[in-house]
């Protein structure tokens, strides 16, 4: 009697532990894509002489084919996407 309720508690432990390990795997998997959604552009718009262009607009584009519209500010530089 003794050794089944020691087994029943062994096999409580290892699935809890699956379950966490799963839980543990999945979370890591969730961070990495959300961290890998995250970028920065940083750059300024200037024509063929290197002078500034203020108020250009431009459009950022990604390999999903996802754009994002904007107009750079007063001294050329885009801005941050929010």
């Amino acid at each position: 009697m003794r050794s089944s309720a020691l087994c029943v508690v062994c096999r409580v432990i290892s699935v809890l532990t699956l379950v966490f390990l799963g839980l543990s795997f999945s979370f890591g998997q969730e961070q990495a894509k959300i961290m890998a959604d995250k970028g920065a552009i940083n750059g300024r718009v200037t024509d063929q002489t290197q002078a500034v262009v203020a108020g250009a607009k431009v459009t950022l584009a990604n390999d999903a084919g996802d754009k994002l519209e904007t107009q750079v500010n007063d001294k050329a530089h885009i801005p941050s996407p929010e």
